[in-house]
């Protein structure tokens, strides 16, 4: 069985970096990363363990997964793809929370060329704004999916990512 914490998303993303052949591309993702408009950008996204945990530890703060687990890590940054395959390919234990895991399947999903393109969210997408107010405070506004800002701020963010990544829209 796998014992990870209850949050687990750290050991995740930390296992993604130190999964990276590139040392010095791996430094530079994390501690740099693109940039547009001010704004950092890593360029990869990963989902929540896909199974469900067998039991609970409460008193460890722990999920009990089956010793099989998938994750999904996707990125349209094709250096990050291709040091995080070539790692992927050499068989080498890898840890997560202090657990050693081995990958014993990786399946590439093929590029979507739908248009236009439909997408459903493994998780909630946070989308918001935070404006100055009075004093020097700020406050941060949350959209709803159905508020006409929750769209036009999720585009704003994407161009940006692709700036970021390819230089333009």
């Amino acid at each position: 069985d796998i014992v990870l914490p209850f949050h687990y998303q750290a050991p995740l993303q930390g296992a993604i970096y130190h999964l990276n052949q590139n040392a010095a591309f791996g430094t530079f993702l994390h501690d740099v990363g693109y940039s547009a408009e001010g704004r950092k950008y890593r360029l990869f996204c990963f989902s929540r363990i896909l199974e469900n945990p067998k039991y609970i530890l409460r008193q460890k703060h722990a999920f009990v997964f089956p010793p099989k687990i998938s994750w999904i890590v996707a990125t349209v940054d094709n250096p990050f793809a291709d040091s995080l395959l070539q790692t992927l390919f050499t068989d080498d234990p890898f840890m997560i929370a202090g657990q050693q895991l081995r990958f014993c399947r990786i399946q590439i999903l093929p590029e979507c060329k739908d248009n236009p393109l439909h997408v459903r969210a493994m998780s909630p997408i946070c989308v918001y704004s935070t404006i100055e107010m009075e004093k020097g405070k700020k406050r941060t506004i949350f959209y709803h999916p159905k508020e006409e800002e929750f769209a036009a701020i999720l585009q704003r963010n994407l161009k940006r990512k692709c700036i970021a990544r390819f230089g333009s829209e």
